[in-house]
């Protein structure tokens, strides 16, 4: 009896070790409000604000986010948008996607390969619009990186949507969801490193 007790005993820290703790899923949650200017707001320029949220394989949000060492930085991208059964990002009527190389922490994302891409009620914002950089019409800055986990702001201004004709849109923020007027904001966690 004392040396089935003692294996089993064994068996039981054996199965306890090789469970683990399960991997923290994938989160990730943006703030935006996008318009036109005042100069343009007469052209049928709808507008609106947007708070998405949610973990990766939900089935009403699409979230994917990656933190990848590279040369010269670190390559961030960071998707989320709200979409219905079977749908998917470019599905969305409401979406955020961004990706670019940061060169550090509280720096801006560099216009190296990266760009903004915006799903709207309609229209989008497709990344040859979406530029980033110091000279681009978005401006990406990741204020918080630690491991997989960032956060951080961005705002567009000029941008151009694919409308026929086209309207130039703004992305900001709007008080009190987000820290200031000019910003949207947003934050991801337990992103993959590839």
């Amino acid at each position: 009896m004392r040396a089935w007790r003692n294996g089993a005993m064994g068996l039981f820290v054996v199965l306890g070790a090789a469970c683990g703790s399960d991997p923290l899923p994938m989160t990730g949650q943006a703030f935006w409000q996008e318009g036109c200017p005042s100069s343009t707001m007469g052209l049928n320029c709808n507008t609106g604000s947007h708070f998405v949220r949610g973990t990766a394989g939900s089935a009403s949000v699409d979230v994917e986010c990656n933190v990848v060492p590279v040369t010269g930085g670190t390559s961030i991208l960071f998707r989320v948008a709200t979409i219905g059964n079977g749908q998917n990002f470019a599905e969305s009527t409401e979406g955020l996607y961004v990706t670019g190389v940061l060169p550090a922490p509280g720096q801006e994302l560099s216009s190296d390969g990266g760009y903004v891409q915006v799903q709207g009620a309609g229209w989008h914002i497709t990344p040859e619009h979406g530029t980033i950089g110091v000279t681009g019409a978005c401006h990406v800055f990741i204020d918080r990186l630690s491991g997989q986990n960032f956060s951080g702001r961005l705002k567009c201004t000029n941008v151009v949507d694919d409308l026929s004709p086209p309207h130039t849109r703004y992305l900001s923020g709007q008080v009190p969801q987000t820290q200031s007027n000019d910003y949207a904001e947003f934050t991801f966690s337990n992103c993959e490193s590839r």
